[in-house]
């Protein structure tokens, strides 16, 4: 998953949920179908975490970032 992520937040994924974050993430559109108990919640929420720490680690870069410029 995203570096970043400390891991008891979140249980490794697979293979194929990995592939399929990965999917959604470089398609403009993209869904996750499976019967029930396949991952796709979690998969989803891999994507979210994913999401929420990638964006908090650009906040923290460019904090910074701005420390650096203004010194």
């Amino acid at each position: 998953m995203a570096q970043g992520i400390p891991s008891f937040l979140f249980t490794p994924l697979t293979d194929s949920q990995k592939l399929a974050c990965d999917s959604f993430i470089s398609n403009a559109v993209s869904f996750i179908i499976g019967p029930a108990g396949t991952g796709k919640t979690t998969a989803a929420i891999g994507l979210a975490l994913r999401y929420m720490f990638t964006q908090n680690k650009k906040k923290q870069d460019e904090k910074e970032q701005d420390k650096k410029d203004q010194d």
